[in-house]
């Protein structure tokens, strides 16, 4: 029999009062509301490859891509978690370029409902170039939205572990591209390309060529 005639109910009462709520910061609301914000655009993402013509990928290279991907997610995650406080500014600033990244995917996705574009390292050609939509200024507007996205992980996490996960991936979808151009300039399609090339940007809007493509 354990003995309760020493029992205090008023000891308890006067712990529990002594014990302090747990108080949740400006900046850990807008931290974690903007952890779950870039979380929703990545499953978003990410549940889009049904737009994606998946045959013959580089697969060594994809598998690449898919690991470096999912070790920046987990490293993101993980950092936010353990830091102690975040700068509201930078979560804001993180979350408007998510925002940003969504915004040039679903333009890129709706220049191209019609088609059936391949995956990243992928050896198969377009039949026909697209040049309407966010194609008319960034000739990979796709891998453009993935590396604003991988880039505002990078601003939210503010280390230099993630920072370098991040450009690893944005320097895979670099070569990614250039691998794509490669194949397009050996294709029916290469003299139409290569003007196409000489008036855009490969990931980034060229201002000069804004002006004449506008």
């Amino acid at each position: 029999m354990v003995d309760v005639s020493n029992f205090s109910y008023r000891r308890v009462l006067a712990r529990a009062k002594e014990s302090k709520p747990v108080q949740v910061t400006l900046a850990e609301m807008i931290r974690w509301g903007c952890v779950g914000l870039l979380s929703a655009i990545g499953v978003w993402f990410a549940s889009a490859v049904h737009h994606f013509d998946r045959r013959s990928p580089r697969k060594p290279l994809l598998g690449a891509l898919l690991a470096l991907s999912t070790a920046t997610a987990v490293a993101t995650i993980v950092t936010v978690g353990r830091s102690s406080r975040i700068p509201e500014l930078r979560s804001m600033a993180a979350a408007a370029l998510g925002l940003l990244a969504a915004l040039v995917f679903q333009s890129a996705l709706r220049a191209t409902r019609d088609r059936s574009l391949s995956l990243a390292f992928s050896r198969a050609t377009p039949p026909t170039l697209v040049i309407t939509g966010p194609y008319r200024h960034v000739r990979h507007p796709l891998y453009s939205a993935y590396v604003l996205f991988w880039s505002s992980c990078a601003l939210l996490a503010g280390t230099v572990a993630v920072a370098l996960l991040v450009a690893s991936v944005a320097a895979l979808y670099v070569v990614a591209a250039r691998m794509e151009e490669a194949d397009i300039m050996r294709s029916k399609l290469a003299a139409e390309y290569s003007k196409y090339r000489a008036a855009t940007g490969m990931l980034v809007p060229i201002p000069s060529k804004l002006r004449l493509n506008s």
